[in-house]
């Protein structure tokens, strides 16, 4: 399942940065993550049950959010704690959606909740770790993006 997992994700992210930036994430896989400047951090819980749930949590490098939200953001939003939550939270919401139409697919039925229906799995829960990295030319390092699905008694 971490490789159906990882193929999702990675296909998600991939469509989602070319649709609606042109920008080509690359998977950093066999790299070592770079550590994230000021990172953003944006999840979104999915359950099936009680007992099922998927916690799919992203960390973006907040100069890629700054850049991504110069080409949709009007000035006076650009830069300010509110784009870079509206950036995260709306990619989380999309990499989450991947994630649930997967795994509805497969036979499940797992539909987005608050936190306040269901808290984020506890620590030791497995997990599905990939990384992305974007290359524009005009940082000293890729701008990364950091993406954990934390599996809550689930089973494919």
């Amino acid at each position: 399942m971490k490789e159906e997992m990882q193929h999702v994700v990675g296909k998600t992210m991939r469509d989602t940065f070319e649709g609606m930036f042109g920008w080509p994430v690359q998977s950093a896989a066999g790299r070592p993550a770079l550590p994230l400047d000021a990172p953003v951090r944006s999840h979104v819980l999915l359950r099936e049950s009680e007992a099922v749930s998927v916690d799919v949590v992203l960390d973006f490098d907040h100069r890629l959010l700054s850049l991504a939200g110069a080409k949709i953001y009007p000035e006076d939003m650009q830069g300010s704690p509110e784009m870079y939550a509206d950036m995260a939270a709306e990619i989380a919401n999309i990499v989450a959606g991947g994630i649930k139409a997967y795994l509805n697919n497969s036979g499940h039925s797992l539909r987005m909740v608050s936190e306040a229906e269901a808290p984020p799995p506890t620590s030791g829960t497995p997990s599905v770790d990939v990384s992305f990295q974007y290359d524009n030319g005009g940082t000293p390092k890729p701008l990364g993006i950091v993406v954990r699905v934390n599996l809550k008694d689930f089973s494919a």
